[in-house]
């Protein structure tokens, strides 16, 4: 039963870093964009990295 959480711990973690560097990317790309004179496909940030942040946006902006 022991390696059934510790397998379920090394997951959780797996994806929350994979959850980190997307929204990590999406959160200072725009700053990156301004700083180096880069644009959004330069730095590889595509529509997919700004998805749900958007999406959050929306529906703060209907409330």
């Amino acid at each position: 039963m022991r390696s059934r959480w510790t397998i379920l711990a090394v997951l959780f973690v797996a994806r929350a870093a994979i959850a980190l560097r997307f929204q990590s990317i999406a959160v200072v790309a725009p700053q990156l964009s301004q700083s180096l004179g880069a644009s959004l496909a330069d730095i590889g940030v595509d529509r997919f990295y700004f998805a749900p942040g958007a999406a959050l946006r929306r529906l703060a902006e209907a409330r």
